[in-house]
């Protein structure tokens, strides 16, 4: 497989360096402004899922993994669109709209993550 060939001596390109730097920049600014938000019944659960999300991408780019992280990342930002669109739709009190996208959500969601 591509992405454990020549683990050790593999130099990340920086597109690559750029892109997970910006992920990192996302879950550590959703953790810090998890902590401000409103309180909800998931508070704990969405904080260890930021936190582990955290360790994974610092992890994987640390012990040169950058490779089947990078694809992992992409996964899961395919239904993370649709996701945060559905909710601003939602916002805009779209109802029609709101409810395809999040269709449209659940299907990536299940094919992307859990397939």
């Amino acid at each position: 497989s591509l992405c454990y060939d020549k683990l050790i001596d593999h130099v990340c390109p920086p597109g690559i360096f750029v892109y997970y730097i910006a992920q990192l920049a996302i879950y550590v600014q959703a953790l810090g402004s998890h902590a401000f938000d409103v309180k909800r019944k998931d508070f704990w659960e969405m904080f260890i899922h930021h936190v582990v999300t955290i360790g994974l991408i610092a992890g994987s780019y640390l012990s040169n993994q950058w490779r089947i992280g990078t694809l992992v990342l992409l996964v899961h930002d395919g239904s993370d669109i649709l996701l945060q669109l559905a909710k601003l739709l939602n916002y805009a009190k779209l109802q029609l709209p709101t409810d395809l996208t999040f269709v449209a959500f659940a299907v990536s969601f299940a094919f992307f993550r859990l397939y």
